[in-house]
Parts: C-alpha cells; structure tokens; sequence
C-alpha cells in the first residue's frame, strides 16, 4: 500500500534529472515546433524518441512530490531545545514545572489561542506537548507491562491509552493535549465543557482543531477532547508521513513486530477527522498577526 520507493524520491529525481540534461541538447531554445517534429520531406528529424521522452520527464518533474520532513523528525528522533525549529511554550501556559516544545509557528498560534481565551474567561493550560521517541517507549512500556493479553490484542489494548513510539503525532512538534478537558481517568466538569466548547468554537482561527473526534467513520485511536493539532504543519507531515514510512523504518520497542499486521500507518497515522470548514469565515493565516 505504501510504496518503498518512495523512500527513495530524491534518487528519482536526481535520476530525472540526469537524463533530461544528456537528452535535450538542441531544446535550449524552447520546444521543437510541429514542423520540426515532422521532419522535412527526407524524414530527417534530430529529434529523437529519446529526447522528446526527455520532454516529458521534465514536464512530469512539476508533479515530483518533495517532502519537507525528514524521518527523524516524524519519528521523534531530534532534541527540541536543540532544534531551532522549536521554542519553549510560554510558561504561564504549561500545567507543571516541565518545560514544553512546539514548532515555532505551533507555538506562537498556541500562545495567541491562550491569550484569546484568557480575554473571554477562560483559563487554558497545556499538560503535554512534543515528545521524542524515548518519551514515548516510556510511556508505552509502562503500558505494555499493565496489560496481560498477548500478540496482536496486547497492542491494540496499550493503543487504546498511549500511541506506538515513532508513529506518535506528539513526535512532530504541532499537538497539544490540553489540561482540564476531561480524559480517561474522570469525566469532565462544567468548567471542562465550558473550555472545550470555547475551543470548538474558536480553536480553527488559530489553526488548532481536535483531530481525534467523534467521527465515527475515522480509524485508529477514540476520541481525545484534549488533543489538539495544529493543521497548516501537522497535514504537511502527515503527508511525509505517508509518503517516507515505511514497517521497516519504524523503530525497534516492545510489540514493534506486530505494527504491520496492525497495519498503523494506515489506520493509526491516517486515522484522524478532516479539518471542519471555518464557520467564522475567518481562514487561518497568522495568528499572532490577528491577536
């Protein structure tokens, strides 16, 4: 389903490219008219099957698709206070003393979201934000060894609280899971429903929205009223996503052996709801501009 090849997109287009710079000597000036193409009474044409093949190579180059992340950081494989991509989450806006990452432009939506919120009453905390992969084997460890099913049902019984390491969307540096939404452990009080109808009603402005919903034609996890994406980077990634994973590219931990017959990638990393349409009229562009 998922091509290996793709993998490889860059070998391609280097290979594209050779090819059209040894085969299209004569077209510097432009494409060969039709009347070139069809030769002169003698049938001699200089143009050859190979050079006009060459023509549509260089045409199908517009649709070569490039991704913009690399696997490291899709799977959680960099140091986010060392990576200048990221920054710090303010730290009124953290549940805790940890200190919390999100890509920059995550994190400034993120900010004027909070700040928003604050104006209308409500008090917004992040509990989680980036985690690396080393987080994530912590988390699904402690999970695997609470569960006393085996194989393929072990898995899918710790998926139902943590994701696998290396196919965590809280690898990417856009999710949040927001504090006092209501989660597994109690059910959400009237203040808790208050900050997620907020968030339902203004999330989108800021280009965050709840991509595990209640929509039940989705895969993969339940519903999280507490995390939320932040879309603009979070569909470019999944995207690389879709394009560079490969089984064979996730990394080694506890039940990685049955993540193919699970079949994550398609199910788990592609099961997420749509963006809703902006009911505000108000797409997103930036929201630190807006605020």
């Amino acid at each position: 389903m998922y091509y290996h090849f793709k993998k490889h997109y860059w070998i391609l287009g280097i290979g594209m490219l050779w090819i059209i710079s040894c085969q299209l000597e004569g077209f510097s000036n432009g494409a060969p008219s039709q009347k070139k193409l069809q030769g002169d009474a003698m049938g001699h044409n200089k143009y050859t099957y190979d050079s006009l093949h060459a023509i549509y190579l260089l045409d199908s180059l517009d649709s070569l698709f490039l991704p913009s992340f690399t696997l490291e950081e899709l799977t959680g494989q960099i140091d986010f206070a060392e990576d200048t991509n990221f920054r710090a989450i303010a730290r009124d806006y953290c549940y805790g003393s940890r200190t919390l990452y999100l890509r920059q432009e995550a994190c400034d939506s993120l900010e004027a979201m909070f700040k928003a919120a604050k104006k209308d009453g409500i008090k917004l905390l992040v509990r989680s934000a980036s985690r690396d992969y080393q987080q994530q084997c912590y988390f699904w460890n402690r999970d695997w060894k609470k569960t006393n099913k085996r194989g393929v049902e072990k898995c899918l019984d710790v998926m139902k609280i943590v994701a696998m390491p290396g196919i965590s969307r809280h690898h990417w540096g856009t999710e949040v899971d927001i504090d006092g939404l209501g989660n597994r452990y109690h059910k959400a009080t009237i203040e808790d429903n208050k900050r997620y109808a907020w968030l339902k009603e203004n999330a989108l402005r800021f280009g965050y929205y709840q991509c595990y919903n209640d929509d039940t034609s989705r895969t993969g996890y339940q519903e999280e009223t507490w995390h939320w994406s932040f879309y603009p980077t979070g569909q470019k990634m999944t995207q690389d996503m879709m394009y560079l994973m490969t089984y064979g590219d996730i990394p080694e931990f506890l039940g990685c052996e049955h993540a193919e017959e699970i079949d994550v990638i398609q199910h788990y990393i592609l099961g997420i709801g749509s963006v809703p349409s902006d009911t505000t009229g108000q797409a997103f562009q930036d929201s630190t501009v807006n605020e």
